[in-house]
């Protein structure tokens, strides 16, 4: 009978020399504790974004709803919001952002990373876990740090400099249809890359 061990005695996880292939594990030779898995300090970071009753969140219409740097491991991404009426669909995806002169700069790395045509027309969702709605996260990258993140699906995220982080952001791609007031809220739960 063989003994393995989970990413938080290996630190990153991979599979090494001595491993039963596919296993994901580690063998007792290859054991390496890391202080940002094992006594990881969690993290939760909440956006909201409120769409007047006199106004609609239009297709194309882009909520920069947090920002996480990209050491940041996120674990999950909820989104909870209003119905959007007869009509109303979400990208949740990533953005490369810059800081020049005191302005930032967003520039899209995957705007559908996370969830991709999301239906918010039917009813209201209440902590709807959407970090995999569009599948191209898989579960083996909950923990990853941002920057393996934005590299997946259509992302064109290439290098970070130190003042590179990443926002995640909501895209309208289906005009709300309500007369009411829409509230969008976002909430990351992370371990802190610092």
């Amino acid at each position: 009978m063989a003994t393995y061990y989970s990413d938080i005695f290996t630190g990153l996880g991979r599979t090494t020399a001595g491993t039963p292939a596919g296993s994901g594990g580690a063998t007792a030779s290859n054991i390496k504790q890391t202080a940002s898995n094992a006594h990881a300090r969690t993290r939760t970071a909440v956006g909201h974004f409120r769409v007047d009753a006199d106004e609609d969140l239009d297709d194309g219409d882009i909520i920069h709803m947090m920002m996480l740097k990209p050491t940041d491991r996120l674990l999950r991404l909820q989104l909870t919001c209003d119905d959007f009426g007869t009509a109303g669909t979400l990208d949740i995806g990533t953005y490369t952002v810059s800081q020049s002169n005191g302005a930032l700069a967003f520039t899209v790395d995957d705007e559908d990373l996370f969830a991709s045509d999301l239906d918010v027309n039917a009813a209201a969702l209440t902590w709807s876990d959407v970090m995999h709605e569009s599948t191209t996260v898989p579960i083996e990258y909950i923990g990853r740090p941002m920057w393996e993140l934005a590299n997946l699906g259509a992302g064109t995220w290439t290098a970070a400099t130190a003042t590179d982080n990443f926002a995640i952001s909501v895209t309208g791609e289906t005009a709300s249809s309500t007369a009411d007031d829409l509230d969008i809220i976002l909430v990351a739960t992370y371990i802190s890359g610092d």
